[in-house]
């Protein structure tokens, strides 16, 4: 089985929030330690399912569909109010019912669904633009924002790229071998950032010996 940089990074994200956990358990690596469990599970999983495309596809445009709530519902512990409450249980259904309409009657299971993706880039790039203004205007608050601050960064730069290339996705049937080639170069490097950041926010938070958890 030959491992790719994004599973390299997957890997070490997983293995420094195990150790955080232990070391020192707090909001952020008890919500993502299970997380990225499941990421290492559908990526190996559909390593042995290389020479099944079908399945390994519908896999991949379920566990899309499972990586947006996951993130929105992380976000979701930050924002008190029942109005945003309210907000993120009417965007989480909303992204689940275009989502499984798009899966079983529009694309389907056996195409990857970038409109799916696409709405998802769209909606975790905007409530990271957001909470990047209640972080520089003081609604967030705790020794842990440093934390929420990386975690936020890595997945606003993450999600507005993917926004361009799944924009772009088209291409692919035009001149499939150089697109694919590229679409697999840019999204390597872009999940090496991610779980970079990811790997950061959690050493960042464990070894502080300040930190407080925010939903506190």
């Amino acid at each position: 089985m030959q491992l790719n940089l994004s599973n390299y990074a997957e890997i070490f994200a997983a293995i420094v929030c195990t150790f955080c956990v232990f070391f020192k358990p707090s909001v952020t690596n008890r919500w993502f330690i299970g997380f990225l469990v499941l990421t290492l599970f559908v990526e190996f999983s559909a390593k042995l399912l290389y020479n099944n495309g079908a399945i390994k596809t519908s896999m991949y445009n379920i566990f899309g569909m499972v990586e947006v709530v996951f993130y929105l519902c992380y976000f979701r512990i930050f924002f008190k109010t029942k109005k945003e409450a309210r907000l993120f249980q009417s965007i989480i259904l909303f992204f689940l019912f275009f989502g499984i309409i798009n899966f079983f009657f529009f694309q389907g299971a056996r195409e990857y669904n970038h409109y799916t993706s696409l709405l998802g880039d769209a909606i975790l790039s905007m409530f990271c633009l957001r909470i990047f203004y209640d972080i520089l205007n003081d609604r967030v608050q705790g020794d842990s924002t440093k934390t929420l601050l990386i975690i936020v960064s890595g997945l606003f730069l993450y999600y507005c790229i993917t926004l361009i290339t799944d924009s772009f996705f088209y291409l692919l049937y035009i001149d499939g071998e150089f697109f694919k080639t590229l679409y697999t170069f840019v999204n390597g490097y872009l999940n090496l950032l991610l779980y970079g950041c990811f790997a950061l926010a959690f050493a960042s938070e464990a070894f502080n010996n300040n930190s407080r958890n925010l939903s506190s």
